[in-house]
């Protein structure tokens, strides 16, 4: 079992659970790296919120195998690092392709 591990694994998704509620329910689009807020309508920006709320959930809940790894060490290989690593890089390619690969309103792109 690896201690070190383990527990920044557990922090990095407990940081993931802050920043996705922070995000959403506190209403602080500004943390979104290259979003200023008050660029879209109200509409718009909670559905940018949502959006990046789930990607930094899924993203946190792609981390457990690896934490399960750290403290059991009972998962083959591919799941504690293939999961982790995929999940998250194909959630921000969806976001980046819904956000920037449409034309909404008169802007082109919000990134």
């Amino acid at each position: 079992m690896s201690v070190v591990g383990a527990g920044v694994t557990a922090g990095t998704i407990v940081l993931l659970g802050v920043f996705a509620v922070v995000i959403d329910r506190g209403g602080a689009v500004g943390l979104i790296a290259g979003y200023q807020a008050g660029e879209l309508p109200p509409e718009r920006e909670a559905e940018l919120a949502r959006d990046v709320r789930n990607l930094l959930l899924v993203s946190a809940l792609s981390l457990v195998p690896l934490f399960v790894h750290f403290t059991v060490r009972g998962l083959p290989s591919v799941v504690h690092t293939g999961v982790p690593s995929v999940v998250p890089l194909v959630g921000v390619g969806w976001l980046l392709w819904k956000w920037n690969g449409t034309v909404q309103g008169d802007a082109e792109s919000v990134f």
